[in-house]
């Protein structure tokens, strides 16, 4: 997984409240690569 600038994923999502489904979708693939 590539860094995350200004922190962790769970700060990058907090920070937008919320994700879209086309938002979220490279982050759940590349957790699901490793």
């Amino acid at each position: 997984m590539e860094y995350c600038a200004g922190g962790d994923m769970s700060m990058f999502i907090r920070s937008r409240r919320q994700l879209s489904e086309a938002r979220a979708r490279p982050f759940v693939q590349q957790i699901g690569k490793n």
